[in-house]
């Protein structure tokens, strides 16, 4: 089994030479091809504003979700993450430093991961006519500013349910 894990966009030609115990030599041609960074998604959310709960913020349904993100370089590097959209927020275990940007620090070859949590205000909740909120992360590379964001797209559904009215039960 080969695997290809590149470091850079474009194409790699080489050459594998495989040789056994025994004398025999094997010599195979190997092309690579690494293209920019695929948007991916979208996330689906779903957000149930649970009426029957005093807790204003009480919500029933999937709200948030992990998302591993691979740094592929030989050497570690710090990430920004950033959303366009302030209904949802972005959560990383650990700041890397104090700025209102997220940041997240990868290990060479490794994978790290962040949350995404789907938080609609009262008023976007009330307002939204089409009951979906979209938004866009969007993670890129400070120290690699030639690099094209990593781009993920977020759909939130919102569904309110309809309050039931309470009607008096009459005494016999």
């Amino acid at each position: 089994k080969i695997s290809y894990d590149p470091i850079e966009i474009g194409e790699l030609n080489d050459v594998l030479v495989i040789t056994s115990n025994e004398g025999s030599e094997y010599i195979v041609d190997i092309y690579g091809n690494c293209i920019s960074p695929v948007p991916q998604g979208p996330y689906t959310f779903n957000y149930i504003p649970n009426n029957s709960s005093k807790s204003t913020n009480s919500v029933i349904g999937v709200n948030l979700q992990e998302v591993m993100f691979r740094n592929c370089y030989p050497i570690n590097l710090q990430y920004n993450i950033t959303c366009d959209n302030p209904n949802y927020r972005i959560i990383v275990t650990t700041k890397d430093s104090k700025d209102t940007i997220p940041t997240i620090t990868i290990p060479s070859k490794s994978e790290g991961k962040f949350s995404i949590l789907f938080d609609p205000s009262n008023e976007e909740v009330n307002s939204t006519s089409d009951n979906v909120i979209n938004g866009k992360v969007m993670i890129t590379c400070p120290s690699k500013s030639e690099l094209l964001p990593w781009i993920y797209y977020l759909r939130g559904n919102i569904t309110v349910r309809e309050q039931t009215p309470l009607t008096p039960t009459k005494k016999k």
